[in-house]
Formats: C-alpha cells, structure tokens, sequence
C-alpha cells in the first residue's frame, strides 16, 4: 500500500494501540501505522528546543489557501529524501517564519516523518562578548550577531552525519548555554530551522532544502515590532528603547544588507509569498507553479 496523504485508519489496523502495523503494511508501515508506532514508542508531536522565546505550536490549519500551502510545502519537503533533512525557513525580520515552521513541522508529523524545531536566533553570540564587536547597527548585527561555525558544527552538520545535535545554542532570553544538550534524530527526521540571513554564503549549501518567505518590507517591519513589543511586555524587560526605531536601524537595515549581497530568490529550493497570512502562495523551483494538483491538505487525526 502507498502512502497516503490523509492519515486515516486503514483496513485491519483496528483500535488497539498495542498493534502498531495493519493487514496492508507488507513490505513496510504505511503512513498511518508509522505515526502510530512513533507515538507509541517515543510520544506524539513536534520537539522543540529548550529555547525560551519559542510561541506556543499553533494547530495546524484545516482548511483554506493556508492549510493548502502547508501541506504542499510539507510534500515537497518529505519527497526530497526519506534520510534525515535539514529544512530552514528564511525571511526578513517578522515574515512570519516561527509560525511556518512550527506548522510545517506538524503537517511532515502528520506524513510520518519526526520533526524538530530550531532556531538560528538560539545560536546568536552572547551579550557578555557585546562589548567585542559591533552588533547593535544593522552593519554589526549582519555581519557580527551570529555564531555561524556553531551553527554549522552543531546545528545543520550533524543531521548528515550521526545525527546528533545541539537544537539550542544560547538562550536568547536566559543567556543559558544548552550547547552540551544533545538531541539524537531518527533517520528519516527532519530538522526544521528558522531565522533571518539562512542563505548568506555561509550557510546556504548546507540546507536540504530552503524555503524562503516573500513579505511585502512595510507588513513585515509591522509585524516585527508587534511582536517584539509584546515579547518585552510579557517578560518584564526594565529597559525600554522605541522598538520601532530598533527594527528599523537594526533589523530591518540587516534584511537590506543581507538582501543586497544574496540573490535569495534565485537560492532557495521554495518561495512562499507570505504577505497575507491566510492565503500565501507556494512557488517551487520543481514544480514551477504555485500549486500541485491533486495535494490537499494533511488532515489532523
């Protein structure tokens, strides 16, 4: 039996969770008993890191251009390879990359394939070595805020060798270092990752796939600072510099640098017009369209 795009019980599996493969699992589980075993050896859902600043996993859309989108960015990720894949979501500051993550992450669980989240903001160098370089101009933040061999010895690599990695560095809100928290990944796992300037020349041929989040600069400059005022009121933060004006010579002057030096578009594997939250549209370099007949959305059990 092939696998199916819609997890639904096939004939035989019954309802004993004890039974972790049906009648029609000859010559391998189909999707339906794969998720269940994995739900009954190691627990159900997406891993996250210990990181802090995570917002909550949302429910994955059931319906509407959204969930379709997710869900043929789900396929498009999970044929690329049945080993272990490295999957980042790039954008510029708030182009809504935790929340694609977090629901991409859910539509690959609900295809069978275990799925982990990371985040490059978990691998910025610490505040305690501010005072080492510039990082506080759109300039410094680009070229100075990230630890990028981290990244690449304990984040990204490891997924094509043993497997076992650090999911957070530095603890952007805490400053803890879980650098010695080691995370061992199934050999059909998919890693996804998100943050800003993932395709820098760096980075960008260590990824298995990239996905990039197209957003109009105004909507996303908005929707930063939405957020990150809220972050400072949710945490109590005693300092309180006007967030606007620090996205705009920090951040958003980043995206411009980061933008100029590296044709993303042409980079990434996937582009996902990301402006409207409730009806983005997928580009893909493979299919060349903004959408493959025949995908409908992957169903929550």
């Amino acid at each position: 039996m092939s696998v199916r795009p819609v997890l639904r019980a096939p004939p035989g599996a019954g309802s004993d969770p004890g039974v972790i493969e049906c009648a029609s699992c000859s010559g391998g589980w189909c999707a339906y008993c794969h998720r269940r075993r994995r739900r009954l050896l190691h627990g159900d859902g997406v891993k996250l890191s210990s990181s802090t600043l995570w917002s909550p996993l949302p429910s994955l859309p059931r319906a509407g251009k959204r969930a379709e989108v997710i869900s043929t960015v789900a396929r498009l990720v999970s044929t690329r390879s049945t080993g272990r894949l490295a999957v980042v979501i790039d954008g510029r500051t708030g182009a809504g990359k935790t929340l694609f993550g977090h629901e991409l992450g859910l539509a690959l669980e609900r295809l069978g394939r275990p799925a982990y989240r990371g985040s490059l903001d978990d691998f910025k160098r610490p505040w305690s070595e501010r005072d080492r370089y510039d990082r506080l101009t759109g300039e410094g933040y680009y070229r100075n805020a990230y630890d990028l061999d981290r990244i690449r010895l304990r984040l990204i690599g490891p997924v094509h060798t043993d497997g076992r990695v650090t999911l957070c560095g530095i603890d952007p809100l805490t400053q803890i270092d879980h650098g010695e928290e080691i995370t061992i990944l199934e050999p059909d796992a998919v890693l996804v990752v998100d943050g800003v300037f993932a395709h820098r020349r760096e980075l960008a041929h260590l990824w298995d796939v990239g996905i990039w989040l197209a957003v109009d600069p105004d909507v996303a400059f908005e929707r930063g600072v939405a957020r990150d005022a809220g972050h400072r009121r949710a945490h109590a933060f005693s300092e309180a510099p006007d967030v606007a004006s620090l996205h705009r010579s920090r951040y958003a002057a980043a995206d411009d640098i980061y933008l100029r030096e590296t044709a993303v578009e042409t980079i990434a594997d996937i582009i996902v017009e990301n402006t409207d939250l409730d009806a983005p549209v997928v580009h893909s370099r493979e299919t060349g369209c903004c959408h493959i007949p025949g995908v409908s959305a992957v169903e929550p059990p």
